[in-house]
């Protein structure tokens, strides 16, 4: 369905921009604050960026739908966003950044949680890295030797609420792997990128604001696709699923 907010003729409209943007800015929530994805939203808009787009990926929190509602009005109300999409029920980050990715029209993509607010010069430095033609995946941070570390330069993986990817990654290595839904697994799909010659990389001096991760709430369950699932019947079906992926370590 199309929607005008002014009473514009058809013919007086402005011819439709016909080069894709650069940079896609894919941005999902669930349960975050309403008040912090605002402030996430605005604090992408005021990055010096060439030309981008926002989009905003929201799952339904079926237990408080009005917090769904809240989101929505965000989205449909920031200036900064180009195009939103809710998904009825909360079908799991992964694949929201899949969906995010199908509206997406960059040559780069960057994945941010709704809860994460970048600061002044970090998407700059998360970009620079692509200055080499090698490198596919950029993020904020890694798991080195079992520790977080935002340890600048070539890494295994990356943290997943803030990194980004070429577009030819998506198009090498595939999607973001659904299996692992709710949660997402961004070390699956950096190795797996990796195996197709991808460099991945942490940036430096890339300066963020995380305000928790669901993936560490370990003792609260989630509802997905209408029904409620236990949080440690998750974590085993997705260690167990791993076991049977080639690139994922023993």
């Amino acid at each position: 369905m199309f929607f005008r907010k002014k009473k514009t003729p058809i013919q007086d409209l402005p011819e439709l921009k016909k080069e894709p943007a650069k940079i896609s800015i894919i941005i999902t929530a669930w349960d975050e604050k309403v008040s912090m994805f605002k402030k996430a939203i605005r604090a992408l808009g005021t990055e010096s960026l060439p030309e981008y787009e926002i989009i905003a990926v929201i799952n339904r929190y079926e237990d408080n739908p009005e917090k769904t509602q809240a989101l929505l009005e965000v989205a449909k109300t920031e200036p900064a966003v180009s195009r939103w999409c809710e998904i009825s029920q909360n079908a799991g980050v992964v694949r929201a950044w899949n969906i995010g990715v199908q509206l997406a029209e960059g040559d780069i993509y960057l994945i941010v949680n709704g809860d994460c607010i970048v600061k002044k010069g970090c998407l700059a430095a998360m970009f620079k890295p692509f200055s080499s033609p090698k490198t596919g995946i950029v993020g904020v941070g890694s798991v080195r030797n079992k520790k977080r570390s935002d340890e600048p330069g070539p890494c295994d993986d990356v943290y997943g609420f803030l990194f980004a990817l070429r577009r030819e990654v998506y198009e090498t290595a595939g999607p973001f792997d659904n299996g692992f839904s709710p949660l997402a697994d961004e070390r699956e799909y950096c190795l797996r990128a990796g195996t197709k010659g991808w460099i991945i990389e942490v940036a430096d001096g890339a300066k963020y604001f995380h305000e928790y991760t669901i993936s560490e709430q370990v003792d609260r369950d989630i509802r997905h696709m209408g029904r409620h699932i236990n949080r440690k019947w998750l974590d085993k079906h997705n260690n167990d699923r791993k076991k049977d992926i080639p690139w994922m370590p023993e």
